[in-house]
């Protein structure tokens, strides 16, 4: 479960987050729009609890993500990829990258994993 927002200058964004900061994450993108989920839900999570499911090897995993958000999935994978038009700030913390989503990222990267 997640919540996006937009804010203006009128929105009193600092209060809700003081409010609500021992129970939820928050991420900022580009000083527009924020993301909130709750503490302990995480795409990283969902990867480790799916797999444990199916009873799957780690070793199998890849992720493609390109904002703060997706920071523990891409490095729970095996295989986590940053995409091109994502936050670059994310670059030196995860082990791989590729292009740009509307420059065929996705598609480059499964061809170097040699998955396609």
């Amino acid at each position: 479960a997640k919540v996006s927002a937009s804010y203006t200058s009128l929105s009193n964004r600092e209060g809700l987050i003081k409010d609500l900061k021992e129970r939820y994450y928050w991420t900022d993108h580009e000083g527009k729009l924020f993301e909130s989920i709750p503490k302990g839900v995480s795409k990283g999570a969902g990867v480790e609890f799916l797999m444990h499911y199916l009873k799957a090897d780690m070793e199998d995993t890849y992720g493609f993500g390109d904002s703060r958000n997706d920071l523990e999935m891409l490095q729970t994978v095996k295989y986590g990829v940053l995409m091109g038009n994502g936050d670059q700030k994310l670059k030196d913390l995860v082990a791989f990258s590729t292009e740009a989503m509307f420059d065929n990222g996705l598609f480059n990267a499964l061809r170097r994993f040699s998955l396609i």
